[in-house]
């Protein structure tokens, strides 16, 4: 797959919450373009803080759920790890049913030297 390069330190401020929100928006966008399944049912959630580990997900037909996060980390150095253990834990308390769950953030949390050895990062 060909990957644009994209600078998210440019993403667009959106509400109170700034480039966070508009990170956030951004990701719930692309993530309603794929459906997991044709009779899947999609929700997006505005919490600021309040959105049970969860920014959006697809309701499955047989009830499970896929659900992202986004987290609007711009560097290596800014991700919270333990911000990140409190979402899935939200999460998985909030969301019984989810069988799939995907952190969306814009920086390579495990840092430079991992991303270079990793296949599935590209810079």
């Amino acid at each position: 797959m060909n990957i644009p390069d994209i600078d998210f330190a440019r993403v667009r401020s959106l509400g109170a919450g700034g480039q966070r929100d508009g990170y956030e928006q951004l990701i719930c966008e692309l993530v309603a373009q794929e459906p997991p399944h044709a009779a899947a049912k999609f929700v997006s959630l505005h919490g600021a803080g309040g959105d049970g580990g969860v920014e959006c997900y697809w309701t499955l037909p047989g009830g499970a759920e896929h659900g992202w996060q986004a987290k609007y980390w711009a560097s290596h150095a800014d991700v919270d790890k333990s911000q990140l253990d409190a979402s899935v834990k939200a999460a998985l308390t909030n969301h019984p049913d989810l069988t799939k769950y995907t952190i969306a953030i814009p920086a390579d949390p495990t840092g430079p030297r991992a991303a270079r050895e990793s296949r599935y990062w590209r810079r």
